[in-house]
């Protein structure tokens, strides 16, 4: 075989070794990008099941069941004088808003305040009574007035149990007609009276309430709950009037009641934010309370 003939063959056989070796590089490199997107997509499945998990466990923790309640004697009757000169705004401190609560607890129980403004707190979250029973407890003034805000704001997917029946409430159904707008942002609705799901909550918290000895009750921006014939308020403050009243328990109820000028409705209620009263001759009262509440 001549040496033209040889280095023809060698040629040829580089040529095919060089091939090989390219065409082996390359699906070996295709390879690794297939495993690396595979496993950049299990590595996504993994993280979304891991946060799916973390989210329904913080859901399940707000689960309130068999709470146990310290027995406390009954409230004095509220003082609107007091409530007028000594109200404080303690928003959430019942139900641990703030991260340093127990400075928060430290400064109340210095203070000079005798009613403790959305001291239970439910915007977006239902009321966890254990923790309000405990930093009750921790309270260490006498004679104190607690309040709870009523919020115009629900999670409609938060899960929440009546202790003693073992349902759950079904916060969708709370929802006003046209359903979960996200108004207050993702997974929120404003609730509405005229749910009777809604009602029921209401009814259980207030209720459950009273039974800690909380004695005032706000609802936050009413004509956002209410329906457009405003026949429930009068119902449900008769519902938390009456429990009180069988539980000997003396309540105040409040409401944030915007542009609502009707005097029978505003008389429902005992104070209101943003505006007080009205008298006979349509004039609003210029003060915290209504003055035959003592204001």
């Amino acid at each position: 075989m001549s040496i033209k003939r040889k280095l023809v063959i060698f040629s040829i056989l580089v040529v095919l070794l060089a091939t090989f070796f390219v065409a082996w590089f390359l699906i070996r490199e295709n390879n690794l990008r297939k495993e690396a997107e595979k496993a950049a997509i299990m590595e996504r499945i993994e993280a979304t099941r891991k946060a799916a998990e973390e989210e329904e466990e913080a859901r399940k923790s707000r689960v309130i069941e068999n709470p146990i309640i310290i027995k406390r004697p009954k409230p004095k009757p509220v003082s609107m004088e007091r409530v007028r000169k000594q109200g404080c705004v303690a928003d959430g401190l019942l139900s641990e808003y703030n991260p340093e609560n127990d400075k928060f607890i430290e400064l109340i129980n210095r203070s000079n305040c005798y009613y403790l403004h959305r001291a239970v707190e439910t915007w977006l979250t239902p009321p966890d009574f254990t923790t309000i029973d405990y930093v009750m407890s921790q309270i260490t003034k006498k004679d104190v007035v607690y309040g709870m805000f009523i919020a115009e704001a629900i999670d409609y997917r938060d899960e929440y149990f009546k202790d003693i029946t073992g349902r759950e409430f079904d916060f969708e159904k709370m929802c006003r007609e046209g359903g979960k707008e996200n108004p207050w942002g993702p997974h929120t609705c404003k609730p509405d009276f005229g749910s009777k799901e809604y009602r029921d909550y209401i009814e259980y918290i207030t209720h459950r309430a009273i039974d800690l000895g909380i004695q005032s009750f706000t609802f936050g921006q009413i004509y956002m709950q209410e329906g457009s014939d405003k026949d429930w308020a009068p119902k449900i403050v008769k519902d938390i009037r009456d429990y009180a009243k069988k539980k000997g328990v003396d309540v105040i109820i409040g409401a944030q009641t915007g542009a609502i000028t009707d005097p029978s409705y505003l008389g429902l209620f005992d104070y209101i934010e943003g505006g007080v009263g009205i008298d006979g001759n349509g004039n609003v009262e210029n003060g915290p309370c209504l003055s035959w509440r003592g204001g």
